[in-house]
């Protein structure tokens, strides 16, 4: 199994519970922390599975949420989003702000918001600096989709 997202283990990072994690997919190979204050993690693993099956059969590119908060206590949600262009698969971290997933008429998280998003790959920034990225082949989504949040 080369391509997953494995659990290493439950724990608390900056007050927070969720779990440590370790995400492999093509040339990516990241640990990272996973809040549960918001999202449980079967809802996380939903999500992900959306949106790696709009990815692999409507070629759209697929937001993979990493950090999700209530809006009172955090302005950003982190996520992977995995581009499709001209048959190479693409991997970049994306941060969102406030205006892109909040719901102006109940000061809610609308997670759909984000979701329906459909983002262009960016290879620089305003500034003109490159942003960092991972190719993966279709083949390595494919994997990952059958591995995500093992023990």
């Amino acid at each position: 199994m080369k391509n997953y997202i494995k659990i290493l283990k439950e724990g608390i990072q900056f007050n927070e519970v969720g779990y440590f994690v370790e995400f492999n997919l093509g040339e990516l190979n990241e640990d990272f922390f996973i809040s549960t204050e918001f999202l449980s993690l079967e809802e996380y693993k939903d999500i992900w599975l959306i949106q790696l099956d709009f990815l692999l059969t409507l070629n759209k590119s697929a937001i993979l949420p990493t950090y999700i908060q209530d809006i009172k206590d955090i302005e950003f949600l982190r996520a992977w989003m995995i581009y499709l262009n001209h048959n190479n698969f693409y991997i970049q971290e994306k941060i969102f702000f406030k205006e892109d997933y909040l719901n102006i008429s109940n000061n809610e998280i609308d997670i759909q918001k984000i979701l329906s998003l459909n983002i262009e790959r960016e290879i620089f920034s305003a500034n003109g600096d490159k942003y960092s990225e991972w190719q993966c082949s279709y083949e390595d989504i494919r994997e990952l989709y059958k591995n995500l949040f093992v023990i």
